[in-house]
């Protein structure tokens, strides 16, 4: 369950609540680049203070997503809501793990779960709109990529680990690949 330290110290900035960042990347272009960030500089990073943390079960290895105020995280031991303003948690999904980035885009969420399933769900507080719909049929399936919205669609990598590079048996079976979910809103339609 998260468990957060609450404010810390510091002030919250002005463009706290306007801030995005809705996917791995920052946005379907994945440039890791927010330009409308014009507080930070090399000049005042040194003065930056703490304003909360946040704990979460097992370890969040992907990016977290941050819309309408709320910055949302997978973890290895559950999903979170958590307000970006003062650290307070939302909702907690523990039955949602992995190692991916989420996607926000129009109030859903998109996640990629440890065993390759694909889940949408409502950012508002969690529940399930649709899935888990399996993005790979292969045995060693992880879910490890990253779900990417764009032009209407959910678009997420596949991926089995060793297998892919001859570690195990299944070599020539497990291949990388692209699974295409047509229509952001509509049932599950990968290909």
């Amino acid at each position: 369950a998260g468990d957060n330290g609450g404010g810390a110290g510091g002030t919250t900035p002005a463009t706290t609540s306007g801030a995005t960042w809705t996917m791995m990347g920052g946005s379907a272009h994945n440039t890791y680049y927010n330009p409308d960030e014009k507080t930070l500089s090399v000049d005042n990073a040194p003065m930056l203070q703490e304003l909360w943390t946040f704990s979460v079960a097992g370890y969040p290895p992907g990016s977290p997503v941050i819309a309408n105020g709320v910055v949302y995280v997978m973890a290895t031991g559950g999903t979170y809501a958590i307000g970006l303003a003062d650290g307070q948690q939302i909702w907690a999904r523990t039955d949602l793990q992995g190692t991916a980035s989420l996607a926000y885009d129009g109030g859903f969420l998109y996640a990629h779960d440890q065993t390759a399933g694909l889940y949408k769900l409502n950012a508002s507080d969690g529940t399930t709109v649709w899935g888990p719909t399996k993005t790979y049929t292969h045995m060693a399936a992880d879910g490890t990529s990253s779900p990417i919205v764009a032009d209407g669609k959910v678009l997420v990598g596949h991926s089995t680990g060793t297998a892919e590079v001859g570690a195990s048996s299944g070599v020539d079976s497990a291949h990388g690949g692209v699974f295409d979910l047509l229509g952001a809103d509509d049932a599950e339609q990968g290909l």
